[in-house]
């Protein structure tokens, strides 16, 4: 989430080397999150990067 929100999405996964879809991507990132949520259920950050998640999903629908 760091890199997403410092350099954006795409050049994100240019510099990480992704060579998927960005979709997949971000549901899979998602799902991570809801994971820890499911755990942490009070972690502000993770809260916090289940909205900017979620947005990027909505945006790339």
């Amino acid at each position: 989430m760091y890199y997403i929100n410092k350099f954006g999405l795409k050049k994100h996964l240019i510099n990480s080397k992704y060579h998927n879809d960005e979709k997949s991507y971000v549901k899979s990132l998602y799902g991570k999150i809801n994971y820890v949520l499911q755990i942490e259920k009070d972690n502000k950050e993770f809260k916090k990067y289940k909205l900017l998640v979620k947005r990027l999903l909505l945006y790339k629908e």
